[in-house]
């Protein structure tokens, strides 16, 4: 039980690089721990403003950069004022150039697909 614990201390993005090194029945648990640990950090949507499908929809297609990468892009919340948030999944989280992609790449283009985002930020 004790190794099982400490499976959620290993990041996903570590996985791959150490993959050779652990047996297969061994890395089928350790996925299995770290799907299991991020369903339960999973937040619920906070506020569903009347942009929230048209911001939904545009995310789709503005995390498809982040997919090819094994990255997520979550959306967190859409307020009524048209604020968004989003959370940074999986290869993004922690990436070096995270800040960049988001800046350039994700708030500029949902700005762009969806009039009345005023403002997106990460959570």
């Amino acid at each position: 039980m004790e190794t099982q614990s400490n499976f959620r201390l290993i990041p996903s993005n570590l996985l791959l690089p150490i993959s050779p090194l652990i047996p297969l029945s061994m890395l089928k648990r350790v996925i299995s721990a770290l799907r299991k640990l991020r369903g339960s950090q999973s937040e619920p949507v906070v506020e569903q403003g009347p942009l929230y499908p048209a911001v939904r929809e545009a995310l789709i297609e503005v995390q498809a950069y982040a997919r090819t990468h094994g990255g997520k892009i979550e959306l967190v919340s859409v307020s009524m004022s048209g604020e968004v948030a989003v959370r940074f999944e999986g290869a993004c989280k922690g990436c070096p150039v995270a800040d960049l992609t988001f800046r350039h790449g994700i708030e500029l283009q949902l700005k762009t697909l969806v009039p009345g985002v005023s403002r997106v930020t990460r959570v």
